[in-house]
């Protein structure tokens, strides 16, 4: 199970329990890996299509049969050595083995012991004994040479099965994905918390500066009332930041399916920002990498399957068929089944049978139905691909945007701060007015806010790259 977290990440990490003092993205990612119930639904589909694929090998499993019978006849002398009312009365076992070869063989070897004691026959003193025993061999000429037909019936059902297995995969891959959207998610909106919380501690301060001010008669009432009125409006804005930042925490309970209940106050998450270029060494993506890519081609491979085991069904039958083996007749059993093993009476045979479909026109039609099926098939896959590829280099391109974005708005943010702090000692030299220090406090507001959303939006880009590079 833990394996499955590289398929996001790109390694395997140990399983740590979900405490107050922190909860990093690798521990998050680990609770859900173990404790989704749609990922558990998943690992449990992909055991069941592995453990399928041997019921596709079964074909060319040995297989055993064995027969019992008895008859107990009474005869009605027409047309028969026995006259009316005679019984016969037979007894009749048998044990047969066979095998059906990758290579479009079949062998059987069958041993049969047959009892018979018919009244009313002078020659026959009592009962008497037929045991027999055959080696067959059956090999097809044509229509399954060198066994195409069943090993592609064995391919396409295996292929058929990977590509379920590959479409749980990726729903796995991106349930991770949207754990991890929801994990940044969180963060952000703590970010965002922060952000309003300090944001409302630097216009407390203003509206405090304010207040004395105004008791000394230095500032109109106006100055006053906007201080309060803009304080007044960031604590509505901490109310909602903070309600969002519930609800995000509530998701992240969710994707562990733990009971919601509050936020640990000192609860501690990996930082939203990031120093390196995440597209620096960004190599082109692996299709082997992307199941749900992987999924198609399976299918794809299942069609070509599909088509050869269909045409070579719909071929002409051909087959040489050959047998070995010694039948004995006699009073004893043991005699008759000594003789029966020492081919004192041996028998053998050699044949060719022939099987020949009449209506060609809806043969080659299925035929070329097939052909088309694999063809279409392969399109898919190959336009899948080129769509994905599209939507890799989209992605790139969005992140290098957003990268480039990140270091402006950085500057900003510091520009703004190095602005506010230089207003605020003007204005408490009274050199500058409550409306142009509340004005610089928002800039820096709003400056620290769109830089948190650029960090968010890189987190979001960088989760959807880690469906086509799981290592980033």
């Amino acid at each position: 199970m833990r394996l499955l977290i590289s398929l996001v990440l790109g390694g395997s990490f140990l399983l740590l329990p979900l405490h107050a003092e922190g909860l990093s993205l690798k521990e998050f990612l680990n609770q859900v890996s173990e404790s989704n119930r749609e990922i558990q639904i998943s690992m449990q589909k992909i055991q069941a299509y592995q453990q399928k694929k041997s019921r596709a090998e079964l074909v060319f499993a040995p297989s055993a049969e064995a027969s019992l019978d008895y008859s107990d006849k009474k005869e009605t002398g027409f047309l028969s050595f026995q006259s009316a009312g005679d019984k016969s009365k037979s007894f009749v076992s048998g044990l047969e083995l066979k095998k059906e070869w990758a290579s479009g063989t079949t062998t059987s070897m069958s041993h049969q012991f047959q009892r018979y004691d018919l009244q009313g026959l002078s020659i026959l003193k009592g009962a008497f004994w037929e045991n027999t025993l055959e080696l067959k061999i059956q090999q097809d000429l044509w229509k399954n040479f060198g066994g195409r037909e069943k090993r592609a019936e064995v391919r396409q059902a295996h292929f058929q099965l990977d590509s379920l297995v590959e479409t749980e995969k990726f729903k796995i891959q991106k349930k991770l994905a949207e754990a991890e959207d929801a994990y940044w998610n969180f963060v952000f909106s703590r970010a965002m918390t922060t952000s309003v919380r300090n944001s409302l501690r630097r216009t407390t301060a203003i509206l405090k500066w304010n207040q004395k001010r105004y008791r000394l008669k230095l500032i109109d009432q106006g100055d006053l009332l906007q201080s309060q009125a803009k304080v007044m409006e960031i604590k509505q804005s901490l109310e909602t930041t903070k309600t969002k930042e519930l609800a995000a925490w509530r998701q992240l309970q969710y994707f562990i399916s733990k009971t919601f209940g509050p936020i640990p106050a000192d609860l501690k998450v990996d930082s939203l920002s990031f120093s390196f270029d995440p597209v620096q060494d960004l190599n082109e993506w692996d299709r082997t990498k992307r199941h749900d890519l992987q999924a198609l081609k399976d299918l794809s491979k299942a069609a070509k399957a599909d088509q050869i085991a269909t045409s070579s069904s719909l071929d002409p039958a051909v087959s040489l068929v050959a047998s070995y083996g010694g039948d004995s007749l006699d009073s004893s059993f043991s005699t008759a089944e000594r003789q029966s093993f020492d081919h004192s009476f041996r028998k053998y045979a050699i044949g060719l049978n022939l099987s020949l479909p009449l209506d060609f026109g809806k043969v080659n039609n299925v035929k070329a139905s097939k052909e088309k099926e694999a063809e279409a098939k392969e399109m898919e896959y190959q336009q899948a691909a080129y769509q994905l590829n599209r939507e890799f280099l989209d992605l790139k391109d969005q992140l290098k945007e957003v990268y480039r974005n990140i270091q402006t708005a950085k500057l900003l943010q510091k520009t703004e701060k190095k602005k506010l702090n230089h207003e605020e000692k003007r204005f408490r030299q009274g050199r500058s007015t409550s409306f142009q220090i509340l004005t610089f406090e928002e800039d820096l507001a709003r400056a620290e806010i769109d830089l948190l959303r650029k960090y968010s939006r890189a987190r979001s880009l960088l989760t959807q790259l880690r469906l086509f590079i799981p290592k980033i």
